[in-house]
């Protein structure tokens, strides 16, 4: 699929009322197509789980997740298993998971997160 092909995905989740689970894992998707993916979640009413695990998303897409996670009281699951979270990343969802109550797994294995990361996570 790759980050132009998210593109297109991102416009339709944005205005979709019926989709529960997405499952993107292994698509080569990167950062840019993850910044629209996770911009289009701010108004998506039905997504609950979004697997983008084995992909290749780092740190510029992490703080735009971070604003989605404190709006977005749908989404229950996401996996991110597989990509370059590192402590930045990490502190960024500890810091919205202090204001999400909303998410009940989050998946951040093999996503090269240290003990800074860790220990935010922990919090």
């Amino acid at each position: 699929i790759g980050n132009k092909g998210l593109e297109h995905i991102a416009n339709a989740i944005s205005t979709n009322n019926t989709l529960e689970y997405l499952g993107l894992s292994k698509n080569g998707i990167g950062a840019l197509g993850s910044i629209d993916l996770f911009w289009s979640l701010r108004n998506n009413q039905s997504l609950t789980e979004l697997d983008l695990s084995l992909n290749n998303i780092h740190l510029p897409a992490y703080s735009r997740m971070k604003s989605v996670l404190f709006v977005n009281e749908n989404l229950r699951v996401l996996n991110l298993t597989g990509n370059n979270i590192g402590n930045e990343g990490a502190i960024l969802f500890a810091e919205a998971l202090e204001r999400n109550k909303w998410l009940r797994k989050l998946s951040l294995g093999s996503a090269q997160i240290g003990t800074l990361g860790a220990f935010a996570l922990a919090k």
